[in-house]
């Protein structure tokens, strides 16, 4: 059985590779803020490379673990900016961060194409 929110998801837009397929096959629907942290499901998806929104790759793990620290500490402020070259729905970066304990910001860029 899958999470109430991935059927949802599923339901309501289709499958991964129906919706982004013509982004290639390495490819899951991405949430700009992650659902721990609040984020919608609707309005909040993009193409997102799977090995950095599954935590796969290098860049992914950091990815995860930034967003493990934002769902563990609610009130954190935290954005995450798409960068686009064209006007596709897949934007060829996403630059994610948010404001550390100790009043730093954490920043890193993680490439989508």
């Amino acid at each position: 059985m899958l999470p109430r929110n991935t059927y949802r998801m599923r339901t309501y837009l289709g499958s991964t590779q129906k919706v982004y397929s013509h982004f290639g096959n390495d490819y899951d629907k991405g949430h700009f803020m992650a659902n721990a942290t609040g984020g919608p499901l609707e309005i909040n998806l993009f193409p997102q490379k799977r090995a950095i929104n599954r935590g796969w790759s290098e860049d992914g793990k950091l990815y995860r673990a930034m967003e493990k620290f934002v769902a563990g500490n609610p009130g954190t402020f935290v954005f995450s900016r798409p960068v686009y070259k064209d006007f596709s729905l897949r934007p060829v970066g996403l630059e994610f961060g948010y404001l550390s304990l100790d009043g730093n910001f954490e920043v890193n860029y993680f490439p989508n194409i």
